[in-house]
């Protein structure tokens, strides 16, 4: 680490780029190491920092960070009371606002990390928090014919007399979007940076980072979301074993029925191709470009 810090140093220098020091920050998993700045300053070590708007800690929790999304997106909530509550619109309308501003917020990105059972009862109750607006419906402190199976099954028979799809909980939500990425990974595989840096795209077995951190196991993203992929790929079926190169085929079979869908692999290859407004060729400057065209500039003598 010190090595690779020392030459993002160095390449920085040659372009008029220097790090900021005091904004630098090591985040540690397991044992501490030494990290310093060229000069042999030392970075300052952190049990938490924030990374492009997200909340990262050294336990690997995605707790914290839950509980910063909930609390934004229910101030939104808040502020759409009226429309929720007093609004003349559909369900259909209420609930495409509701997705679009406020669930679209909270589930941004979260498909890159996998939450425990607790975590995921916070996001259902926060959605069905938001349909108890809709229905203008009491707490079950108040009445206790309003509980969440209820208020779900109303919104549910709500969509299907408007010919519209039943709605899913935001846990059920998560696992699908984990799946999905999961499948782009297996997809792209070799040309995929995300994926060589996750598993061995061959054997979709997890790369050795060494030893573990101090504490008890973590969820493990790839494993539970492997697990979540065979279960839908072949239903009724034994548990996943990584190390069954048929079981791997499968899954990358699987994947593919995705790829139809979403056309990663299509997309990739036109990206590569067309990338640039120049594409594939290389850009030829013309010659009358510039004040000068193909001459060059003089300075005059006086």
């Amino acid at each position: 680490m010190n090595a690779l810090l020392a030459a993002i140093e160095e390449e920085g220098h040659k372009h008029g780029l220097k790090l900021n020091r005091a904004k630098c920050e090591y985040l540690k998993f397991g044992n501490a190491g030494h990290v310093r700045f060229k000069n042999g300053e030392q970075i300052k070590m952190m049990s938490e920092v924030k990374y492009l708007g997200c909340l990262l800690n050294n336990h690997g929790d995605p707790g914290r960070e839950i509980g910063i999304r909930l609390k934004n997106a229910m101030a939104t909530m808040i502020r759409l009371h009226i429309f929720f509550r007093h609004g003349d619109s559909t369900l259909t309308q209420k609930l495409q606002v509701f997705n679009a501003v406020i669930s679209s917020k909270l589930m941004y990105g979260l498909e890159s990390i996998v939450m425990n059972k607790s975590v995921l009862n916070r996001l259902d109750t926060f959605q069905l928090k938001g349909l108890g607006k809709f229905y203008r419906s009491q707490t079950t402190f108040v009445d206790r014919r309003f509980s969440n199976d209820h208020i779900l099954a109303q919104a549910n028979a709500a969509l299907q007399r408007e010919g519209k799809t039943e709605l899913t909980t935001l846990s059920e939500d998560h696992t699908k979007r984990r799946i999905t990425l999961l499948a782009k990974l297996l997809v792209l595989g070799q040309d995929e940076p995300s994926a060589t840096i996750t598993f061995n795209t061959d054997t979709l077995e997890p790369h050795n980072y060494g030893k573990k951190r101090v504490g008890r196991p973590r969820l493990n993203w790839l494993s539970c979301t492997l697990a979540d992929a065979w279960r839908e790929a072949n239903p009724g079926a034994n548990e996943f074993q990584q190390r069954n190169a048929s079981h791997v085929d499968q899954l990358k079979n699987w994947a593919q029925g995705y790829d139809k869908k979403y056309q990663w692999s299509t997309r990739s290859q036109t990206l590569s191709e067309t990338f640039g407004p120049y594409g594939n060729e290389v850009p030829v400057t013309p010659n009358e470009f510039g004040p000068f065209g193909a001459e060059a500039p003089m300075t005059p003598e006086d």
